[in-house]
């Protein structure tokens, strides 16, 4: 929670966690210098994770109809209600002409303050595909993606479903299968989230 400050009558009161203090003027720099390094301490503490890994976009764009961007928005704000309550969530515009579904998800170790971060960043970036009716982003600490389709049970698609750097197809394969055994012991035991990685076969 940042610590605010305003000035009157020459004396700075600062207000935190609804508590007002007010300093006398003399000492009034002093305690503005204090307050903008406990706020900085505050934000280095935080680590959304907001680094982008990929943003893809579709190329189709949506059909004549002036109330594509309005639901957009409206995607991105139902989004961001179960995001602060969920870690992620799914929510579709119904729409005759354009329907819109979209899904946004943290990584469970996020904390609910820089899933919440993460979330904002991804949600500025992702119009960046628009006018396409297609378009995800990565973040290292989230994700988030829209489309004109029902895309929820979706594991893989066509233009990301994997890439095999793996001289040996069955070295690959084995990776893979004591990768996800390895993953899943560790997701029961952690709530559900897991990292890991076997023979440069990573996974999350």
């Amino acid at each position: 929670e940042s610590i605010d400050a305003e000035r009157d009558a020459g004396n700075m009161t600062f207000c935190w966690q609804h508590t007002h203090i007010t300093i006398p003027k003399s000492q009034s720099l002093i305690w503005l210098n204090l307050i903008s390094f406990l706020n900085l301490l505050i934000l280095s503490l935080s680590d959304p994770r907001i680094s982008e890994v990929a943003l893809l976009c579709g190329t189709t764009p949506p059909p004549r109809n002036p109330s594509y961007i309005p639901n957009f928005v409206k995607e991105m704000e139902n989004l961001s209600l179960l995001v602060a309550s969920n870690h992620w969530g799914q929510f579709t515009v119904n729409s005759s002409v354009a329907p819109i579904f979209g899904l946004a998800q943290c990584h469970r170790d996020l904390s609910n303050t820089d899933c919440l971060l993460c979330y904002a960043v991804a949600r500025t970036r992702l119009p960046h595909c628009l006018p396409a009716v297609a378009g995800r982003i990565f973040l290292d600490g989230c994700f988030l993606r829209y489309d004109s389709y029902n895309f929820f049970n979706e594991t893989i698609g066509p233009r990301t479903d994997k890439v095999n750097c793996s001289a040996s197809g069955s070295g690959f394969r084995g990776g893979v299968g004591k990768l996800v055994a390895n993953l899943t012991r560790s997701a029961v035991e952690n709530g559900g989230f897991a990292v890991g990685e076997v023979n440069s076969v990573f996974g999350l």
